[in-house]
């Protein structure tokens, strides 16, 4: 449980983030004083749930792999959002480069320790 638990809030937290940076672009005529404003507030929210997941994680896996754990989460996350929120698809090189920085993640996992 000790693993998991932070890699869940991670994923909550990752899409709770994604919303803050682009649920804006879903509103018509948001002035961009009030963009900041809501997606300061939706980020108020995913630094409650990073934040405890972070303090957890770092427990359990090294500082490197908590951080290639948040961006692979982030970036799958993303691409699910994008795909049925803003309904846009991804090409081929989309799909090669997120491939590509999660197949850097492999290397993360390989050359670290967990923290003692």
């Amino acid at each position: 449980m000790a693993y998991i638990l932070p890699i869940c809030l991670l994923a909550v937290a990752s899409i709770i983030i994604t919303f803050a940076w682009y649920f804006h672009l879903k509103v018509e005529n948001l002035s961009i004083f009030s963009a900041i404003l809501m997606s300061w507030g939706i980020a108020l929210l995913e630094y409650a749930i990073a934040i405890p997941a972070i303090r957890m994680g770092s427990k359990v896996f090294s500082l490197p792999e908590l951080e290639t754990i948040r961006i692979a989460l982030t970036l799958f996350l993303f691409a699910v959002v994008v795909a049925f929120v803003f309904k846009q698809k991804f090409s081929m090189q989309h799909l090669l480069g997120f491939g590509l920085i999660t197949a850097g993640a492999f290397f993360v996992f390989r050359a670290t320790e967990v923290p003692s």
